[in-house]
């Protein structure tokens, strides 16, 4: 990650000491539209994003990704699996849309085992299906 700036999608207070690299960071919690987040990643100046967290928090980084031409770091917290596909989704007024495009898919995946063992058993499970349907999905 070098000296440069990130924009970061999720939210991390563990993470945020293991990950400092980066000398700025932008952090937004929860789902958006990206394209008032892409306006702010280049009113920064950010030449990556990071997302840190589940399937939303990846998908969002994603959407940032493809709308602001940056590359994309990713650090999975559950076992979406959709850090690992070209497959994009945002969730906007309760309506999913998808698409595909290479162009999303991150750099680098960072898998911490530190960031998994305190999900709740329902969580692991719903989100261990739910990397099954992604592997599904990419094929």
């Amino acid at each position: 990650m070098g000296q440069g700036k990130y924009a970061c999608a999720g939210s991390f207070s563990r993470t945020r000491t293991t990950y400092r690299a980066a000398r700025s960071w932008l952090i937004w919690k929860g789902l958006g539209r990206p394209s008032p987040l892409t306006r702010s990643v280049h009113e920064t100046g950010a030449d990556g994003c990071l997302a840190i967290g589940g399937g939303s928090t990846i998908g969002l980084g994603k959407a940032i990704t493809l709308d602001a031409g940056l590359p994309l770091v990713c650090v999975p917290t559950t076992y979406a699996g959709s850090e690992m596909t070209p497959v994009r989704g945002l969730t906007e007024n309760g309506r999913k849309r998808t698409g595909r495009d290479p162009a999303v898919l991150p750099r680098s995946v960072i898998y911490d085992p530190d960031l998994t063992p305190h999900l709740p058993v329902d969580t692991s499970v719903t989100s261990g299906f739910n990397a099954i349907a992604h592997a599904v999905e990419a094929l």
